[in-house]
């Protein structure tokens, strides 16, 4: 049994003893199972649980009993209000589901109205004529062809469902609308080439400002499909390689063959202050630690799809970078940054090859997750502390400190807090001479406090902190 089963196995073993779908909190060595880290490592993510026990079965019963959720929410608007519902009284801001998932859970709104034992609004029994002429309202009043995403009663025009259920598609509706804009932009074949496939890129860069992803580019969004990017250039990351873009990632930046030092410090900053949403990675700073942030996003590359964006958190400026990338993702989730990852933050100590690069993620950490203080009652005694809601990262981390340093630390824990810490001048001294030992980012009143502690030209007066 090579180890893709052996882990497949397991999954099934938790849900035999159990009698539940395994959650990532289940998956570690304390409960008897193999780590999710692990399923990171072999998977590159835990979607295959949804693959071991989604079945098709499963699904339709899932659908069924949104479909009888759905129905039990339109029968209690009627019983609330007197009256049927319409697409825009189902809203979450009017305390009941969003009238397009009902869209997407029936055939169409009138569907799960009489499903519900009501007849259908007049309202909405639209015909052809009808649906044609508001494609061409559309156009009149904005100056271009609607897309899929501009249909709804939210915008004041006809769900794309009622195009879906008289014309057989949205796209077959647009060719017998007889629009003053001569672009048919729904039939991509004749255009199809790599050259203007390129050119679809740029313009969606243009108009939206990023880059594309795969489900940006259909033909309802008005540019081809991402499907044709596949056939004419093997995947959709040669495309985008193959595109000028004025914002350019570099996807393999956090490969581990392409690692440096400045790299594991960048990946440690991100363990501490770094998050995933979907396939965006982002790391955020106060405005005293800004210049760091410019710092790694200039290593980053300057020509990068990266944005320093600064917005307002209570009386403080925050500034984040932003960049969304399935590589960086998955390259990412190998070192242990991974969506949701509070609690379970760990230092990927099989990747690092030398004390240099333990140092320079260690550094990353102490520059989000640290603090060097000091003990007034003891002539200033420095005080070396990290904290975090992972007890394996600090476990990880007095560990490189006892290879590296010598120095046997525990770890705490205070408010549901996890942390090391360690004071005195002879144990600080070899810490900083550990973490500082080689050219790389930093954190500059994290450090300039650090030495002046150590040489004993601290005071509150010069303290920048």
């Amino acid at each position: 049994m090579d180890e893709r089963e052996f882990l497949i196995a397991e999954l099934l073993r938790f849900k035999k003893e159990h009698n539940r779908i395994p959650g990532q909190k289940d998956l570690c060595a304390s409960n008897g199972y193999p780590s999710f880290h692990r399923y990171y490592k072999v998977f590159g993510s835990l979607h295959i649980i949804k693959e071991t026990f989604y079945t098709q079965e499963y699904k339709n019963k899932k659908k069924t009993e949104k479909r009888d959720y759905l129905i039990s929410e339109i029968q209690r608007y009627y019983k609330e209000n007197g009256r049927v519902p319409t697409q825009s009284d189902f809203n979450p801001n009017n305390g009941y589901p969003s009238y397009r998932t009902v869209s997407d859970c029936f055939e169409s709104w009138n569907e799960a109205l009489v499903l519900s034992g009501y007849e259908t609004n007049r309202n909405y029994n639209r015909d052809k004529e009808y649906l044609i002429n508001e494609l061409l309202r559309f156009e009149e009043e904005f100056g271009r062809i609607p897309t899929q995403r501009d249909m709804g009663a939210k915008n004041g025009y006809p769900d794309d469902s009622k195009y879906y259920k008289v014309f057989g598609s949205f796209l077959n509706a647009l060719k017998v609308a007889s629009f003053k804009n001569k672009v048919k932009y729904w039939d991509w074949s004749p255009y199809l080439t790599e050259e203007f496939l390129i050119k679809e890129l740029l313009r969606f860069e243009r108009e939206n400002g990023r880059l594309p992803l795969p489900e940006d580019m259909t033909n309802q969004n008005g540019y081809p499909s991402s499907n044709a990017y596949i056939k004419f250039f093997s995947s959709w990351l040669n495309a985008l390689k193959e595109a000028p873009f004025k914002n350019r990632i570099d996807e393999y930046f956090f490969s581990f063959e392409n690692m440096n030092l400045k790299k594991w410090y960048i990946v440690g900053y991100f363990i501490g202050d770094g998050s995933i949403r979907g396939n965006c990675t982002s790391v955020s700073t106060n405005k005293k630690d800004k210049d760091n942030l410019i710092d790694m996003y200039n290593h980053m590359n300057i020509q990068t799809k990266i944005s320093i964006h600064k917005y307002e958190q209570g009386w403080h400026d925050r500034y984040d970078i932003n960049v969304c990338s399935t590589q960086w993702k998955s390259d990412l989730a190998k070192y242990g940054v991974v969506p949701n990852k509070t609690g379970h933050e760990y230092i990927p100590l099989d990747y690092l090859k030398t004390p240099e690069e333990e140092a320079a993620i260690c550094r990353g950490i102490f520059d989000a997750d640290g603090m060097i203080s000091y003990k007034k009652t003891d002539k200033y005694k420095p005080k070396f502390n990290v904290v975090s809601a992972g007890k394996q990262l600090c476990e990880n981390y007095a560990y490189l400190l006892k290879e590296n340093c010598d120095l046997d630390i525990n770890v705490g824990r205070h408010s549901g807090i996890f942390h090391i810490t360690t004071s005195g001048f002879e144990r600080c001294q070899k810490i900083y001479d550990f973490l500082y030992g080689h050219d790389n980012f930093h954190i500059k009143r994290k450090k300039e406090r650090f030495e002046k502690l150590l040489n004993g030209t601290f005071s509150l007066e010069n303290d920048n902190y």
